[in-house]
């Protein structure tokens, strides 16, 4: 049976193993949840915490496949959810989840209102953001 890691890279690069799943959806939720946590259950008003929020989780608009964080390379990979790759994620369109805000999913926008669809994104410099690894079998 194929086991899944929920890690995060914080801010500094250093990356760390959080939890791990059975199942990717399992993962995908605990890895939802954490970046929920830390943007959302805070004190900040609900324009603040949109103006200053820290962790993110990449969601590929491609359902059959999950973020896999940077390779050894430094290259944006993603696993297949049947636990093939890693494979580059070159071109690959993605939403930056940010948490569940007043009562809708929040996703990533640049200053201009405009949905940040890029891993490689100027804005998600020096965040904190959780992936899901493949673990052996």
């Amino acid at each position: 049976m194929q086991k899944w890691q929920v890690c995060l890279t914080d801010e500094y690069g250093s990356t760390s193993i959080v939890n791990n799943a059975d199942e990717v959806e399992e993962a995908k939720k605990i890895a939802r949840t954490a970046v929920n946590d830390e943007n959302v259950s805070n004190a900040l008003a609900a324009l603040e915490k949109k103006r200053h929020w820290d962790y993110f989780f990449v969601e590929p608009s491609d359902e059959n496949v999950i973020y896999g964080g940077k390779d050894s390379k430094g290259q944006n990979c993603v696993f297949g959810t049947d636990a093939s790759g890693p494979e580059n994620m070159d071109s690959a369109e993605v939403r930056i989840y940010l948490g569940d805000l007043d009562g809708e999913t929040w996703y990533a926008e640049d200053h201009r209102g405009e949905a940040i669809l890029s891993v490689d994104h100027q804005l998600l410099a020096d965040k904190s953001f959780y992936f899901i690894r493949k673990t052996g079998r």
